[in-house]
This record gives C-alpha cells, sequence and structure tokens, in this order.
C-alpha cells in the first residue's frame, strides 16, 4: 500500500538523528511520516514493496523528510527542467544526488492510522500494518512501541481504547530498536 507525505509526529522525547537515503531500495522514495529502517547504507521506508515486516527488526524512527524532494509545480533543478515534481540531475531523472540526508525521530509520539476491526488499549503493543503509516495490534516481527496513554478517541475519555478502522488514528509512542 502506498502512503502520502503526513505530519504524523506529536511529540519528540530524545533528539532526532540524519542520514543518508538508501537510493537503491525503490529509489530511495520515503514520505514524511513513514516508519522508516536502517538497510546497513541508509535509510528505507517500511512501505517499500517486500519490506513490510522482514525488515522490521532494523526499524530506526519516523521520517520527518520526505525524498525525493518534490517541486511544487515543477520548478528548475540541476541539470535541466523539472516536469514531474522530481529533482533532476543530469539528463536522467533520478532522486536528487546532492540533497541533505533526512532527519528521523528515533523516539516520540506519533499519529498513526489504525487496522479495521482491531482495538487499541492504553499501552498495548503495535505492530507494523499493511504500510509505513499503519500500525496493526496483531503480532507480527517486534514491537515498534506502544499506545500512548494520552489517547482521547471522539467522544470518549482520556485512556479510553481506540477502535481501529478507515480514517482512525491512534497515538503511539514509538521506542525504536535501533538507535
Amino acid at each position: 500500500m502506498a502512503t502520502i507525505a503526513a505530519q504524523t509526529f506529536l511529540r519528540s522525547c530524545l533528539t532526532d538523528r540524519s542520514g543518508p537515503v538508501d537510493i537503491a531500495v525503490a529509489t530511495g522514495t520515503i514520505n514524511s511520516g513513514d516508519m522508516v529502517y536502517w538497510t546497513g547504507l541508509g535509510f528505507a521506508s517500511l512501505s517499500t514493496p517486500g519490506a513490510v515486516n522482514a525488515n522490521a527488526a532494523f526499524f530506526f524512527g519516523v521520517s520527518r523528510d520526505t525524498y525525493p524532494m518534490a517541486v511544487a509545480g515543477g520548478g528548475i533543478a540541476p541539470g535541466g527542467t523539472n516536469t514531474s515534481g522530481i529533482l533532476e540531475y543530469g539528463t536522467a531523472q533520478l532522486p536528487f544526488q546532492n540533497a541533505p540526508p533526512i532527519t528521523v525521530a528515533v523516539e516520540g509520539e506519533f499519529q498513526m492510522k489504525t487496522t479495521a476491526a482491531q482495538s487499541y488499549a492504553p499501552f498495548a503493543k503495535v505492530y507494523l500494518g499493511a504500510d509505513g503509516q499503519t500500525v496493526s495490534t496483531t503480532v507480527s516481527g517486534i514491537s515498534l512501541g506502544t499506545v500512548a496513554i494520552n489517547q482521547r478517541p471522539v467522544g470518549g475519555s482520556l485512556g479510553s481504547t481506540v477502535a481501529g478502522g478507515v480514517g482512525v488514528n491512534v497515538v503511539i509512542h514509538i521506542a525504536p530498536a535501533i538507535v
């Protein structure tokens, strides 16, 4: 399932980390709000086909940046005119090689999409869902974090259980395996 750039960050407990994007994995496509993992060469999104759960053990945090950088309404980048919204390098449309590294929040509270027909109680462990911005309570691989206590579903009280579904988000506290 594809993700879109989304602002999921609520609060951070530790400083962010930054590093390169592994452009060999799905041409380096990472959206802000994607949960990312470390490949050994750089960051890649857990939304990358084939990456879901297979690479969750290398979970690092949540991307604060989008890569490749989109240019609103096109624009000019080194190498020529940009008509695709992706920065160009040389004469081929490639992820911009001189882009700064992405920033990854390594711990904090984030709003993530939920999986339908699942309940998210405070302190429940969450695992990777259908894509890099969705969590699940179904045990699969390593836990990516827990449901935050400060959850307040619409019409509910503080600390209530959230019923998962389309368009329903849950606040989770992320504690990555690698920092």
